[in-house]
């Protein structure tokens, strides 16, 4: 197995435990991938361009990965990052599909070549609220 064949396992852990509340960074510089589970689905973003510097702005072939992976595209102001939203509860079949997407997105949609580079970050209802995540636990 390769390394983000590790992380994917323990990713899709992870969302299926998460609680309504529940928040998760994967953080990577100035590039972001967040979900978040609310009480009737799972909300998942990747910062959009609106959010970061020119000189790290989204390339053309990384937002084409994004869209090929299922992610909607931002949409002015109104949704300013990429997004995906999973209704809740899930069938594991769409947990494994969101793990997926969510890997393709921090993989190729952020440009990480190797999962050990980022920054889990995980709380629920607000950041003084450690969330343990198996992500965070294996590093």
């Amino acid at each position: 197995m390769t390394a983000w064949d590790d992380f994917a396992a323990l990713l899709r852990q992870d969302l299926a435990a998460l609680a309504a509340g529940d928040t998760v960074l994967l953080r990577h510089g100035r590039r972001i991938v967040q979900f978040q589970q609310l009480p009737r689905l799972l909300r998942a973003e990747v910062v959009g361009n609106a959010f970061l510097p020119p000189e790290e702005q989204l390339t053309e072939a990384e937002q084409a990965s994004l869209a090929a992976w299922g992610w909607q595209p931002p949409q002015g102001q109104t949704e300013p990052n990429w997004w995906f939203n999973l209704p809740w509860p899930a069938t594991s079949a769409q947990y494994d599909a969101l793990t997926a997407r969510l890997v393709a997105a921090v993989r190729d949609g952020s440009g990480v070549a190797d999962p050990a580079q980022l920054t889990v970050e995980a709380w629920h209802d607000g950041p003084t609220e450690p969330l343990p995540l198996n992500l965070a636990i294996a590093r």
